[in-house]
């Protein structure tokens, strides 16, 4: 038999009233009650569950003020705490925003800020004598070990390698084919030269024979045999 036939229509219909009525403080009383009975915090000895009756007394919530103060006094840093172990800077005044909706100026402002406080950690670091710039030499510890580091550095040198000597091999067939787009051009020229000089040769030819044909006629010669015209 389950633990609903144990009671009555009227304790089922009470205990889920109860049961909404705790719903707001999460069955932590009930998880509380389950620790003190022996209990898994599900049911207790007679078998009803957390919010059932014969559940125990909600615990109240301890807030000591003074205690808490008291632990706060002792873990905080002391006035005498060099400034060097915490390296906490304070604004001297609160942040102030005429527009607080202003986005670019709400964070123009903390950055302002942000500036102050970094300025016046140098300033006390130096004072102090306190290095604060990172040495170039310094390397941080890695995750992995240095063999898988010059691994890891050997594949990046031979991938870079390869990369640049495929862009040499591009700039090589660049440089081909621009070589040979010249030769072609300068072929073309000089074809487009002898061609232009052997025109004109031609037309040179041609002038003179018509000049001494010209001086034949003058003279009363046949033009190509050297003899007199008839009459």
């Amino acid at each position: 038999m389950s633990d609903s036939e144990d009671y009555s229509d009227e304790e089922l219909e009470a205990m889920q009233q109860h049961g909404e009525d705790d719903s707001d403080s999460g069955g932590a009383s009930g998880s509380e009650g389950g620790d003190e009975d022996g209990s898994d915090g599900e049911g207790g000895p007679s078998g009803a569950g957390a919010h059932g009756p014969g559940a125990p007394a909600k615990r109240k919530p301890i807030y000591n003020v003074d205690g808490l103060h008291e632990k706060l006094e002792d873990i905080a840093w002391g006035e005498d705490a060099p400034w060097e172990e915490a390296q906490a800077v304070t604004a001297k005044e609160a942040t102030q925003v005429d527009n607080i909706d202003d986005d670019l100026g709400r964070e123009l402002a903390f950055y302002n800020q942000a500036m102050g406080a970094a300025a016046e950690a140098i300033r006390r670091f130096e004072a102090a004598g306190v290095a604060w710039h990172r040495p170039a030499d310094y390397y941080a510890e890695m995750v992995k070990s240095d063999e898988h580091m010059a691994k890891v550095k050997d594949r990046l040198m031979h991938e870079q390698q390869q990369i640049e000597e495929a862009d040499e091999r591009r700039k090589a067939r660049e440089q081909k084919a621009y070589s040979k787009q010249v030769q072609a051009q300068k072929t073309r020229e000089r074809a487009a030269e002898k061609k232009r000089q052997i025109e004109a040769v031609s037309q040179l030819r041609k002038q003179r024979q018509k000049s001494r044909g010209a001086q034949w006629e003058g003279a009363g010669l046949r033009p190509g045999r050297g003899e007199a015209w008839s009459a």
